[in-house]
């Protein structure tokens, strides 16, 4: 949320929309820095609207509606965000439906609005090789490669106790690894979007560029009784974009 706020010089008061709300704690933020703006909030889940609304924001207004529905007029909108939601939409209803996300904002914002995208980041393709010392840790990943429906899991075994796979692989299944009996943690794809991703899908929707930024990079820990050839590092990417004036 901080590097968030270095981001938010370039939102433009009037009528500000967060698509994917969740309880509120970026709409608390929002009204803080633009108190004379009408904020909308919108969530598909009702009781995380119901969390919202308990912050009682005084210039804000909740919604119970997918990211990819229209629900505000065209060209009404002064800036809108998409905070840590798009993986989610991609993982309920496929990428087709993070792409719609991306054109509903466009439909909606003024021209010369703003966007704001801030989400998990895939990274570029690299393999890496897990080293197995225990049998639980060895277990585990065969069991998500088994279990994951996000995609296709492809395992290279290279002996006993070392497999080699893509490290987005890799990132997926080291923070879902306590949560393998876990529906949705087995179909949500925390790293959808390589950074090529998101500019394509936004310069692809009419959007320009205006700044980006990684942030975040953490490394991933490794539980007990696996090692790794090299570091994972865990990075968000936040983006903002204009829209063309037409």
């Amino acid at each position: 949320m901080e590097k968030l706020a270095g981001f938010y010089d370039l939102i433009q008061p009037g009528k500000i929309v967060e698509f994917g709300c969740g309880g509120g704690a970026i709409l608390q933020k929002l009204q803080e820095s633009f108190p004379d703006s009408l904020i909308v909030g919108l969530d598909i889940s009702w009781e995380k609207v119901h969390a919202a609304k308990g912050k009682r924001l005084p210039n804000v207004a909740l919604l119970v509606a997918p990211a990819q529905a229209q629900v505000f007029l065209e060209n009404s909108i002064d800036s809108a965000l998409l905070i840590k939601v798009l993986h989610e939409i991609i993982s309920i209803n496929g990428e087709d439906a993070g792409l719609r996300s991306i054109e509903i904002a466009h439909s909606v914002l003024k021209p010369g609005g703003i966007l704001i995208i801030q989400d998990h980041l895939r990274p570029k393709p690299s393999q890496v090789t897990f080293k197995f010392e225990d049998q639980r840790p060895k277990q585990r990943l065969l069991r998500f490669a088994e279990k994951f429906v996000g995609r296709p899991i492809q395992l290279e075994q290279i002996s006993e106790n070392k497999y080699r796979l893509d490290i987005s692989d890799a990132m997926e299944f080291l923070t879902k690894y306590e949560e393998l009996d876990c529906a949705w943690e087995m179909k949500e794809i925390h790293f959808p979007w390589r950074q090529k991703d998101f500019k394509e899908a936004l310069l692809q929707q009419g959007f320009s560029l205006m700044r980006e930024e990684t942030c975040g990079a953490r490394p991933i820990p490794l539980p007990e009784g696996l090692r790794c050839d090299s570091e994972i590092l865990r990075k968000d990417i936040i983006t903002a974009a204009r829209k063309v004036d037409e």
